[in-house]
C-alpha cells in the first residue's frame, strides 16, 4: 500500500503541474477551469486557452518521465492524426506520440481542449483527454 501511495504523490503532483502552469502563465482566471470530481477520480478540463498555454509551457513532458509514464494514459480522438499510429504491444495499446504532441494537437484546434483526470486506479494514475468540438468518438 505504501508504494501505491508514494506513485501516486508523484503522479498526482505532475498532473497537478500540468494543471497549474497554465493558470499561472495568465491563461485565464483560475475559475475557468471547471473541475469534476467523482468516485474514478478528479478531472480538471482546461479551456482553450488554458490547453494553449499549457501546450506552450511543455509542462506536460513531465508526464512522459520514464518514472511516471507507465502510470498514465491518454485517449486518442478518431480524428486525431495520430489515431493510424495506435497499435498493441504485449497486450497494451500505445500510440506514436508523446502526451506534448497530443497536447500541441488540441491546442492546435478551434476550441480544442484538454481534460486531465487523476484516477483511483494504481496502474493509470493520471489520464489525459484530448477534445475539439469536430471529433464525436474516442478510442
Amino acid at each position: 500500500m505504501k508504494k501505491f501511495a508514494i506513485k501516486r504523490v508523484i503522479v498526482g503532483s505532475a498532473a497537478a503541474a500540468a494543471i497549474a502552469v497554465p493558470l499561472a502563465l495568465g491563461a485565464g482566471p483560475a475559475s475557468a477551469a471547471t473541475v469534476g470530481p467523482g468516485p474514478s477520480g478528479t478531472t480538471v478540463w482546461l479551456n482553450h486557452d488554458e490547453t494553449v498555454a499549457a501546450a506552450h509551457s511543455g509542462v506536460i513532458g513531465v508526464l512522459d518521465n520514464p518514472t511516471i509514464n507507465p502510470h498514465t494514459k491518454v485517449r486518442v480522438l478518431n480524428d486525431s492524426r495520430y489515431v493510424k499510429s495506435i497499435r498493441t504491444v504485449n497486450g497494451v495499446q500505445t500510440v506514436g506520440a508523446n502526451k506534448q504532441q497530443l497536447l500541441d494537437e488540441a491546442a492546435s484546434k478551434s476550441n480544442g481542449q484538454v481534460g486531465i483526470h487523476v484516477s483511483t486506479d494504481p496502474n493509470n494514475i493520471v489520464e489525459m483527454d484530448p477534445y475539439w468540438p469536430a471529433a464525436h468518438t474516442r478510442r
